[in-house]
């Protein structure tokens, strides 16, 4: 085991009693050759998914980084604090009602990422899981190398499956994205912003609670996701981090633009 954190399993919780155990018993079961941790940032949930994460956090201080806010923050600001604490070279996301299904998922990510410099992104496929408890087969791609022109059309990375280089939320784009109702999309904009690449893994690797939280309620209004994509659009257009990209951008824009009309 190395000292030098390489994978830092980045958790957001919030009244998840239900399935926080499965999540994390996920997360631990990984094999490893280097040293990963788990940061949590629970936005004062009011049932025993707290209890459940410090019994855990015992069992495993090493590992464990957990942070138990003293008010409630919302999705967004605690996806920002939280993201901020984490430490290894790359991140990689697990929500605490959703889990892992292969042992090897991130082992063999970090080896990619490590061979191949020019990605600093790979995911995978997952399963939907419904309220009745069907799993369904999550989207699959034909191209299994995409980069920032692509992704900025659309979010097709399912989180629950990724793995990326850690980049710093700058202050400005914290302001901005404050304003939103997630922040992955941006950030995997971000991440890829320097002109590095994106790999699709045809494998199964996490399943998705598609029932169940901030998310899946708003995108149950498609025009409202419509009208947050144009948002943050026009935010990552000012912002000028991005500014190499504004042709694209403006086009990604008038798409939405059209979409919503």
């Amino acid at each position: 085991m190395q000292n030098k954190i390489m994978v830092s399993v980045f958790m957001l919780t919030y009244n998840q009693e239900d399935y926080i155990e499965k999540a994390l018993l996920s997360i631990l079961s990984q094999k490893t050759a280097y040293t990963f941790q788990i940061v949590i940032g629970d936005d004062c949930s009011t049932d025993k998914t707290k209890e459940i994460i410090e019994l855990y956090a015992r069992k495993f201080p090493d590992i464990f980084k957990v942070y138990f806010w003293s008010e409630n923050l919302g999705l967004i600001q605690n996806y920002i604090k939280t993201f901020a604490k984490c430490e290894g070279k790359y991140i990689s996301i697990c929500d605490g009602d959703d889990y892992w299904i292969d042992d090897e998922r991130i082992q063999r990510q970090v080896n990619f990422l490590e061979a191949n410099k020019e990605f600093s992104i790979i995911y995978g496929r997952n399963y939907n899981l419904s309220k009745n408890q069907k799993l369904t087969e999550g989207r699959n791609n034909p191209d299994n190398e995409f980069n920032f022109n692509d992704l900025i059309f659309k979010n097709f990375i399912p989180s629950v499956t990724v793995l990326f280089k850690r980049v710093e939320l700058h202050k400005e784009m914290q302001e901005w994205l404050s304003q939103f109702p997630y922040g992955d999309w941006p950030t995997y904009l971000l991440t890829c912003n320097d002109g590095s690449k994106i790999y699709f893994e045809d494998k199964f690797v996490a399943v998705y609670r598609k029932y169940d939280g901030v998310s899946f309620h708003l995108r149950q209004d498609h025009l409202k996701v419509l009208q947050v994509n144009y948002q943050i659009l026009n935010c990552i257009f000012r912002d000028n981090l991005f500014r190499g990209h504004r042709k694209v951008i403006g086009e990604s824009i008038a798409e939405q633009k059209l979409a919503i009309a």
